[in-house]
């Protein structure tokens, strides 16, 4: 497959219903998101149909559009907070709150796995039911009691924040991994 047939095939692919703006070509093969190959004999073979089913699939995580910022409501005024500035989420008699580094306090009408979903996997960790952390946050960890972990921030918190023995690799690695 020459120069021009690639550029013509990517045209044609592009040209049916995509939401995709990426489109991969080694040695003669179209690597579409998900995994999806498409040998150029098998090109035109393939229904529109399928290639609507292709783009309605989920992104991986790491290409997932995140949540840069809440709408919180304090003192009668709606105002933006970006994500960066807030050193972790947490819930407090039955309601979200989060803390942002500048020990403002605001409310959240989501849940903490609603928020837990729509924030960077690499940027906040879920350390247990009722906290989630910011990286950026964290100012030690250290081992505690029966292999549990016990995570110091910046600023205080209302409770401890320990992590199970059964998360303590998964925090660990997700910490490694900077």
């Amino acid at each position: 497959m020459n120069y021009f047939q690639k550029n013509t095939a990517i045209m044609d692919l592009k040209e049916q219903v995509l939401s995709y703006d990426m489109i991969f070509i080694k040695e003669d093969l179209l690597y579409l998101p998900n995994n999806i190959l498409l040998a150029p004999r098998e090109k035109n073979m393939l229904e529109s149909r399928e290639l609507a089913d292709a783009s309605q699939r989920e992104l991986p995580e790491d290409i997932k559009k995140t949540k840069t910022s809440f709408l919180v409501f304090k003192h009668q005024k709606y105002t933006t907070v970006q994500t960066n500035d807030i050193a972790f989420f947490f819930i407090r008699n039955e309601t979200v709150s989060m803390m942002c580094f500048d020990e403002q306090e605001y409310s959240l009408n989501q849940s903490l796995d609603q928020i837990m979903n729509s924030v960077s996997s690499s940027q906040f960790f879920r350390v247990n039911r009722k906290y989630l952390i910011n990286f950026k946050a964290i100012k030690e960890v250290e081992h505690y009691f029966l292999r549990k972990l016990f995570v110091r921030l910046l600023m205080d918190t209302p409770d401890k924040l320990l992590i199970n023995k059964e998360k303590t690799n998964v925090f660990l690695s997700w910490m490694g991994d900077r």
